[in-house]
């Protein structure tokens, strides 16, 4: 298998995954998503936020393209801003 045939599996499971867990986020209550817990990030949106930075900044890095800091780009936002940023960093 070609290393082109590797990203491209890669790359649908990934998309995959990130349905799977837009479509759990949003049927979810927001009280719930915006809930404080003991935890590496305090809410679950600040960890979906976590991630999506994280794949926004290698993708960056594979098309060698620079980026700013990007910590607090969800700081007020709701879930659709999140998931929307999820989605679209897969595709």
């Amino acid at each position: 298998m070609t290393i082109q045939q590797h990203l491209s599996k890669y790359t649908a499971c990934h998309l995959w995954a990130n349905h799977q867990m837009i479509d759990w986020l949003l049927s979810k209550d927001i009280l719930l998503l915006e809930t404080e817990m003991k935890s590496s990030f305090p809410t679950i949106n600040k960890t979906l936020s976590h991630i999506w930075v994280a794949e926004y900044v290698w993708m960056c890095r594979i098309e060698g393209i620079g980026w700013k800091y990007l910590a607090s780009r969800h700081d007020g936002q709701g879930k659709k801003q999140i998931s929307q940023d999820l989605l679209m960093s897969s595709n």
